[in-house]
């Protein structure tokens, strides 16, 4: 168990990476992820050694037989120890998100309609886009991860609606770019920046870092 400094240090670390979220995204969002790294690194413990097989009165031979019967089970275990869970849902939130690239590279591809309708002057390149959202995808799995660990009574209730916010953003690509529905699109959009405003408050409650990742997210939308 964490001292009431430690819990006060951990507080004020929180409140300052949100400060440094809302004036610099780019920086405090680098920030956050190598924090994330350094605490699975730091949280990292060895996988267990199998008990002892064989007595020390056996041969060297006989005992070292008996270590390497199963050496697949113990490579499993040990790559399943060194993997941080987060990267698991991360993957999956982004192979999730690369269902609408086909269409969306058809639709922003030069010269076509895309690139003809009026866009704020504040619209990024078309190339930003992938990585971006490779990196935005990336940091929802971050996220849901954060809120599975936490185990908290709420989480059961914020990840079904936050899988709703991401069924939402999957359908957007497809009706806006594929269908050129724009309207219908924009009503999506509308409805993806009022959902994640509604999910980040009950984020917030049960892991303060889960919420602070999904700023630059909003800010994207």
């Amino acid at each position: 168990a964490t001292s009431k400094p430690q819990r006060t240090m951990t507080r004020i670390y929180q409140l300052n990476m949100a400060k440094m979220t809302l004036k610099r995204p780019a920086t405090a969002l680098l920030g956050l992820i190598v924090g994330l790294l350094v605490q699975d690194v730091a949280s990292f413990a060895p996988p267990a050694l199998p008990p002892a097989v064989s007595s020390r009165t056996n041969n060297h031979h006989h005992h070292h037989s008996k270590e390497v019967a199963n050496p697949s089970t113990s490579t499993r275990t040990t790559l399943h120890a060194t993997i941080p869970s987060w990267t698991y849902y991360s993957l999956a939130h982004v192979i999730g998100g690369t269902t609408g690239t086909p269409i969306v590279i058809s639709g922003t591809k030069k010269g076509g309609w895309f690139d003809r309708i009026p866009k704020p002057k504040i619209n990024p390149p078309n190339f930003v886009f992938g990585p971006v959202w490779t990196l935005l995808y990336s940091l929802m799995g971050v996220s849901v991860s954060r809120i599975i660990k936490a185990s908290s009574p709420q989480s059961s209730f914020v990840l079904k609606l936050w899988y709703g916010h991401y069924a939402l953003n999957l359908i957007w690509a497809p009706i806006f770019f594929g269908l050129k529905r724009f309207r219908l699109g924009f009503m999506i959009s509308s409805l993806l920046v009022l959902t994640l405003g509604g999910i980040l408050p009950l984020y917030h409650a049960i892991d303060p870092i889960a919420a602070y990742l999904q700023i630059p997210y909003l800010l994207w939308l």
